[in-house]
């Protein structure tokens, strides 16, 4: 079986971000915990969370790949300000108030595919872009 990992990020995107998700390891579904019946939980593994996406690393890898250096400090003070609970809210409005937020979007989509792939690859499980 070979798992689309842009098919599971789309239904990771399409959701709360603390939102637990099972690949079904026979078919490649993907589904919520409440639709696994007790007892096949064995053949599901569980997804990493979107979460996993937006923790401070990649917020700071993010803005190592801005141009302009102002920016790029400005969003770095913000980050060092914060910890592993920090909510996002002065980031991100940092990041619209600079005209790029579609930019993170993409980085974090992005981000989240590789995520996919090396959670794949350490499960041995086959998978496509």
């Amino acid at each position: 079986m070979k798992v689309s990992i842009n098919d599971i990020s789309e239904v990771l995107l399409a959701h709360s971000v603390d939102s637990p998700f099972y690949l079904n390891l026979k078919n490649g579904e993907v589904l919520e915990q409440s639709s696994i019946t007790p007892g096949q939980t064995e053949a599901y593994a569980p997804l990493p969370l979107l979460a996993e996406a937006r923790t401070i690393g990649v917020c700071w890898e993010y803005t190592e790949e801005i141009d302009e250096i102002e920016i790029r400090h400005e969003l770095q003070a913000i980050l060092r300000h914060v910890d592993e609970e920090y909510e996002f809210s002065e980031f991100t409005e940092a990041l619209y108030y600079h005209g790029l937020e579609e930019d993170w979007e993409t980085y974090k989509e992005e981000r989240l595919l590789h995520i996919l792939a090396d959670w794949c690859e350490h499960k041995g499980i086959d998978y496509n872009d």
